[in-house]
């Protein structure tokens, strides 16, 4: 903790950004929703059994997968959870792959980067180095970044796939440090969840910015998951980071 204390109180200005991607970069309940539906929609349509069983199954091994895998990108594999519910629901013609690929197909089609963050994006593509880090897997990261059409703005892309822990491990965050090459006091970490993004970001000696919109905007925040900056639109963003620079917060 007293290495977190000094660095965070060198005043260095920021030469890297490092952005999560779901919920940072693009809202994303929507899309989440309609592709679990969809993706039901398809199962039950190519098999005997119901819309509402197959909805309801997925759910519940949702919520026990990511429960149960919690710390480890095996969490976000959708093909586990689409493994799971085919063989719960007793549906045999249609594979893992076929409805993973479907939900993944749903997702791409209807995700769009926030407006704010693509009015900001070039400059801050000026100013900084900009990567990602994310939960999700290295090949879905990957796709998610072209379909939004955001590939070109990013130094590389970091997945929790690579070290096989997930926000906010150390491990990771340290392996992201490698990747970026350059101090933590030197780099900005933006997230929208307090308990991931931030809390990593602080614990590794960087600075924070949390996104306060979406799912996370009244959660309670522990020592740990209090970000250096606060910000509701990308438009705030870049006076936010030069007040950090100046002050040292």
């Amino acid at each position: 903790m007293l290495k977190y204390v000094i660095t965070k109180g060198l005043g260095i200005l920021i030469k890297a950004v490092i952005f999560d991607i779901d919920g940072t970069l693009y809202d994303e309940t929507y899309p989440k929703v309609k592709a679990e539906l969809l993706t039901a929609e398809f199962i039950s349509n190519k098999s005997n059994v119901s819309l509402e069983v197959i909805y309801n199954t997925f759910r519940e091994v949702k919520a026990q997968i990511t429960s149960e895998y919690k710390g480890i990108p095996e969490a976000n594999d959708r093909k586990i959870w689409y493994e799971e519910t085919l063989k719960r629901t007793g549906v045999i013609n249609i594979s893992k792959e076929e409805a993973s690929t479907y939900y993944w197909q749903v997702i791409y089609d209807s995700i769009e980067p926030y407006i704010d963050f693509i009015y900001v994006l070039p400059r801050f593509s000026k100013k900084y180095r900009l990567f990602t880090l994310t939960d999700e897997l290295s090949e879905i990261q990957r796709k998610k970044i072209k379909h939004l059409g955001l590939e070109k703005f990013f130094v590389n892309s970091i997945s929790s796939e690579q070290v096989g822990e997930t926000k906010p491990s150390q491990r990771l965050f340290n392996y992201a440090l490698d990747i970026v090459g350059e101090m933590p006091s030197d780099i900005l970490v933006v997230g929208d969840n307090p308990s991931a993004d931030i809390k990593g970001g602080n614990l590794a000696g960087m600075h924070t910015a949390w996104l306060k919109r979406g799912k996370y905007f009244y959660y309670p925040q522990s020592e740990h998951e209090k970000p250096d900056i606060v910000f509701t639109n990308y438009v705030q963003l870049d006076s936010k980071i030069r007040s950090l620079k100046t002050s040292g917060n």
